[in-house]
C-alpha cells in the first residue's frame, strides 16, 4: 500500500473489549502503521490459534510481506529475534490483567469446584476471576484476566491440580476455541496463555465442556453428536445414533463423582450417560418429562445422587403457585409438591446437594426446599399409548389442590440479595456459592443448606444461610478534570473524591487523598504547575497540592464562578481567569496569578473587554475561540465556513500576520478549539453545520455528529493527523511541547501521542469489596437488640 505524504491521514478509533487502535482509513503516517504492528505482533505471540500447525512459524514470509520484509542487514538479528519469538509462543502470550469489563456483567460461569469463574459483559468481553471471595479477600488476587474471546455463546473452565485454568468458549458463529491459562513463574501476579485447540465454524457447537480437571472435553455438535476431545483438540470418540438428538446437557456433582445426562427432543426426555474407556457409555433407558415450555436448565435440572431428575413448573403464568416433580430415573416413583413464591415471575431453581434445592423467587427472597418433602404419586404409564402422547407421561392435574394434602409444603424462607426481577435469572449456585452478576459488581453469597438431624429428620437449624455476602465492585472512573504534565509523563483525573496521579513512564498508580476541598465542593478543573505540584480549582475555592506528599501547601476562597481557565507561564507560576457572571450578555472574568506554588490573598482582578479575548473559553464574545502561549490568537473566517485563522501576535506597528487554514470541504460549525501550547498542533471540535429541511407544515432539524479532529500546524502547511467522534463529556489537556494530549472522553482518561498511538487509558478505579449483612433489616433489628 502506498502513501502519499502530502495526503492527509484519517483515523478511527476502533475498540474490541479493551484493544483500541487507531486505524487509518485510506492513507496514513508510518506511526499509526506501527501501532497496528504492535497489535499484531501481540496476537502472534499468543500463538497459531488459526491455521498454523505444530513447528509452523506464524510471522509473515519474505514473499508479501512489503515493506515488512526482513533485509540482509537484519537477517542476523532476525534469526535471534525467531529465537526469542519461539521461545515466547513456548511460554504462551502475556494476558492483560486488571482489566475490569468495560460493560454491565451479565453473564458468568464458575469452574465445577467453585474457585475461579469466567464472566461475560454487555460487550462482548470476556474476564477470568483466578480466585474469588470469600476464601479471597486481597484485591490485588483478585483482579481478573483478560481472555482473548469476544461475545462467546457460552463457556466452561476448569481448574487443574497445578493451578492452571482450561477455558473452552463457543461463539456466535458456534466456532470453539480452548485455551489454557496459567499463572506466570518470572511475573508473580500475571497469566500467560497458551492455545490449545481450535474447532472451526464448518463443525457448528451447540455446548463444549471441560472435564475431567482439563484432560477431556466433551462436545455437543449441531449435528447432535456427542464428541470427546482430549486436551490439544485429537478427536477420541463419537457417539451418533438413529433416533437420538440431544439438544442440551446436564451435568451435577463435584468433579471426583460427576453425573451427566442429555436431554432429548420430541418428546422431551432425558437420558444418562457416563464417559468409559473415552467413550459414550448410556445408563438406563430414556425417561419421559412435561414441561411448561422448551427444555431449559432452569426448568430441569439433573440431581447430584445421578438417579433423580427435578421438574420445575408454573400451572398458572400469572400465579404465584410452582409444582416440583422430584423423578427416580431407575424406579420411575415421582415425588410432588408444591407452593407458593413470592412474586408473580417464575422462580430461578439452584440445585445445592442432593436434599436441598433452593428457588429464588426474584422480590428480594427465596425458599430452601426440601426434596423428601411432598407426596409419591404412583404413575404407570399406559402401555399402549405412544411414546410421544401425554399419556405416557406424569401430567399435574388442573388444580394443585386436587394433588394430596402432603403435597402442600412450606419451604424454609431466606432473604436473598441482589435478587430482583430479572436479575435472579442469572444466579448461579456452585459449590455452596451463589453468584449474581448485577450491573457493574458482582455478588458472592455463601450459602449453607439446613441441618437435619431433629426427631424423624426434622430441620435443627433453620438459619438456612450465613448472614454476610460480598459484593465484589468495579468503581468506574468517571474523571471531572483532567492534566497533564509539561514532558507527557505525567496525567492526573479527579474520580469521585479523590485526586489520581497515573506515571505514565514509570507505570505507577497514585491516589491522593489529603489534598480534598475544605468546602462542600469538588474540584473541577486541575494544572500542573511542575511535576511535584498541581493547581485545583473548586466553584469556591482553589489549592496547591504537593501531590507525592499529599499535602496541601496553599489554598484560598475564591468568587463563586461558573468557569475557569488556567494558563502556566512557568514552574510552580501560572494564572487562574474564572468568569463570575454566567449570563451570555453580561459576562466579568477576573484573574489571580501566583508565583512559587502560592496562591496570594489579593482580590482578582477584573479584566477590561479587550483583555477578555485573551481567555477564549470564557469569553461570550467568541472572536478568538483559542490562544497559545505563543500569542497566537485562532479564529473563525467571517466568510468561509471551512477554514479557521490563526493570528501571529503584533510586532511594532505592522499588522499582525494571518494565516487561513482549510480543514474542511463541507461547512462547518466549530465547537472548541484548544492549540498546543507551542503552536504545533490544534484540536478542533467540530460538526458539520446543521441544515433544515422543510416538508408541508412541519420541519425537520438534524443534529450531525460531533468529531474531534487534531491537526499539526507547520511553519507553511499544516495536516489532519487523526480524528475520532468527540462524544459526551469531552475535555482536554496539551503537554507543553504539544506531543501528547490528555483527554476525558465518555468516562474514560486517555493520552495520545500527537501521531494518533493511545500511550495510556483507564475507564476504572479498579475493585472495591464490601462486606454486607444479607438482610440489612434483620441485621438493625439485632443491633438494637
Amino acid at each position: 500500500m502506498s502513501v502519499e505524504e502530502d495526503e492527509p491521514m484519517t483515523a478511527k478509533r476502533t475498540q474490541r473489549d479493551g484493544v483500541i487502535v487507531w486505524a487509518p482509513s485510506g492513507s496514513g503516517s508510518a506511526a499509526a502503521w506501527t501501532w497496528l504492528r504492535t497489535l499484531a505482533a501481540w496476537t502472534a505471540t499468543a500463538g497459531c490459534a488459526l491455521g498454523c500447525t505444530d513447528g509452523e512459524d506464524s510471522s509473515a514470509t519474505s514473499e508479501g510481506a512489503g515493506e515488512d520484509a526482513p533485509t540482509e542487514e537484519g537477517a542476523e538479528a532476525g534469526a535471534e529475534g525467531g529465537e526469542a519469538t519461539a521461545a515466547a509462543v513456548e511460554r504462551g502470550a502475556l494476558l492483560p490483567r486488571g482489566e475490569v469489563h468495560r460493560g454491565r456483567i451479565i453473564e458468568i460461569w464458575l469452574d465445577p469446584g467453585g474457585s475461579a469463574a469466567v464472566s461475560l459483559d454487555s460487550v462482548g468481553g470476556v474476564r477470568l476471576w483466578p480466585e474469588l471471595p470469600p476464601a479471597q479477600r486481597e484485591l490485588a488476587k483478585l483482579e481478573p484476566v483478560r481472555l482473548p474471546y469476544l461475545e462467546p455463546l457460552s463457556m466452561s473452565v476448569a481448574k487443574t491440580a497445578d493451578g492452571e485454568f482450561i477455558v473452552a468458549g463457543v461463539d456466535t458463529a458456534q466456532s470453539s476455541r480452548v485455551i489454557a491459562v496459567e499463572a506466570d513463574p518470572d511475573a508473580p501476579g500475571s497469566f500467560r496463555m497458551r492455545e490449545r485447540f481450535v474447532l472451526p465454524p464448518d463443525d457448528p457447537m451447540l455446548e463444549l465442556h471441560v472435564l475431567d480437571g482439563g484432560e477431556r472435553l466433551l462436545a455437543l455438535g449441531v449435528d447432535h453428536s456427542l464428541r470427546i476431545y482430549d486436551a490439544h483438540g485429537e478427536e477420541l470418540s463419537r457417539f451418533s445414533r438413529y433416533g437420538f438428538a440431544p439438544w442440551q446437557l446436564r451435568f451435577c456433582g463435584p468433579p471426583e463423582d460427576l453425573h451427566m445426562a442429555m436431554v432429548l427432543a420430541g418428546p422431551t426426555r432425558l437420558q444418562r450417560f457416563s464417559l468409559k474407556d473415552d467413550g459414550v457409555e448410556l445408563i438406563g433407558e430414556p425417561y419421559a418429562v412435561t414441561l411448561d415450555r422448551g427444555p431449559n436448565h432452569n426448568d430441569l435440572a439433573l440431581l447430584p445422587t445421578g438417579t433423580h431428575a427435578a421438574v420445575l413448573r408454573r400451572p398458572k403464568a400469572r400465579g404465584v403457585e410452582w409444582s416440583l416433580e422430584i423423578h427416580d430415573l431407575e424406579s420411575g416413583a415421582i415425588r410432588v409438591m408444591w407452593g407458593e413464591g413470592e412474586i408473580k415471575l417464575r422462580p430461578r431453581m439452584h440445585v445445592v446437594d442432593k436434599d436441598w434445592i433452593l428457588l429464588e423467587y426474584g422480590g428480594g427472597n427465596g425458599d430452601w426446599i426440601d426434596i423428601n418433602q411432598g407426596a409419591v404419586i404412583e404413575f404407570e404409564p399406559d402401555p399402549e399409548a405412544e411414546p410421544d402422547s401425554p399419556e405416557a407421561r406424569f401430567q399435574l392435574p388442573k388444580k394443585l389442590t386436587e394433588l394430596p394434602a402432603e403435597a402442600r409444603i412450606e419451604g424454609l424462607r431466606v432473604h436473598l440479595p441482589d435478587s430482583e426481577g430479572s436479575v435472579r435469572r442469572r444466579a448461579s449456585v456452585t459449590q455452596g456459592l451463589r453468584v449474581v452478576p448485577n450491573g457493574n459488581a458482582l455478588v458472592f453469597d455463601p450459602l449453607r443448606a439446613p441441618t437435619k438431624g431433629g426427631e424423624g429428620g426434622a430441620v435443627i437449624e433453620a438459619g438456612a444461610e450465613p448472614d454476610q455476602h460480598y459484593r465484589l465492585t468495579q468503581q468506574s472512573l468517571a474523571p471531572r478534570a483532567v492534566a497533564i504534565s509539561n514532558d507527557g509523563e505525567l496525567v492526573a483525573t479527579v474520580s469521585k473524591d479523590e485526586v489520581i496521579v497515573e506515571d505514565i513512564g514509570g507505570g505507577t498508580h497514585h491516589v491522593i487523598t489529603g489534598c480534598a476541598p475544605e468546602g462542600e465542593g469538588k474540584w473541577d478543573a486541575m494544572a500542573f504547575t511542575d511535576d511535584a505540584h498541581l493547581l485545583l480549582v473548586a466553584r469556591e475555592e482553589a489549592a496547591i497540592c504537593a501531590w507525592r506528599e499529599e499535602k496541601t501547601l496553599s489554598q484560598r476562597e475564591l468568587p463563586q464562578h461558573y468557569g475557569e481557565t488556567i494558563r502556566i507561564s512557568g514552574p510552580g507560576a501560572g494564572e487562574l481567569a474564572v468568569r463570575t457572571e454566567y449570563d451570555y450578555d453580561s459576562v466579568s472574568i477576573e484573574l489571580l496569578s501566583f508565583t512559587g506554588n502560592a496562591l496570594p490573598e489579593d482580590e482578582l482582578a477584573e479584566l477590561t473587554r479587550t483583555q477578555r479575548a485573551d481567555w477564549p473559553a470564557l469569553d461570550s464574545s467568541k472572536k478568538t475561540l483559542g490562544r497559545d502561549a505563543l500569542g497566537n490568537r485562532y479564529s473563525l473566517s467571517r466568510v468561509k465556513t471551512r477554514q479557521f485563522n490563526i493570528q501571529g501576535p503584533k510586532v511594532g506597528d505592522d499588522k499582525p500576520p494571518v494565516r487561513k487554514l482549510r480543514v474542511g470541504d463541507d461547512k462547518l460549525e466549530f465547537l472548541e478549539f484548544l492549540p498546543s501550547p507551542n503552536g504545533a498542533r490544534v484540536a478542533i471540535k467540530h460538526k458539520r453545520a446543521s441544515e433544515y429541511d422543510y416538508y408541508r407544515y412541519e420541519y425537520y432539524y438534524y443534529t450531525p455528529p460531533k468529531t474531534l479532529s487534531v491537526w499539526e500546524i507547520g511553519p507553511n502547511s499544516h495536516e489532519l493527523a487523526w480524528e475520532i467522534p468527540a462524544g459526551w463529556g469531552l475535555e482536554m489537556a496539551w503537554s507543553a511541547d504539544g506531543s501528547r494530549l490528555a483527554m476525558k472522553h465518555q468516562g474514560e482518561l486517555l493520552v495520545i501521542e500527537g501521531s494518533g498511538e493511545i500511550v495510556f487509558s483507564r475507564e476504572t478505579r479498579g475493585l472495591a469489596l464490601e462486606e454486607h449483612p444479607d438482610d440489612p433489616e434483620a441485621a438493625k433489628d439485632d443491633a438494637a437488640e
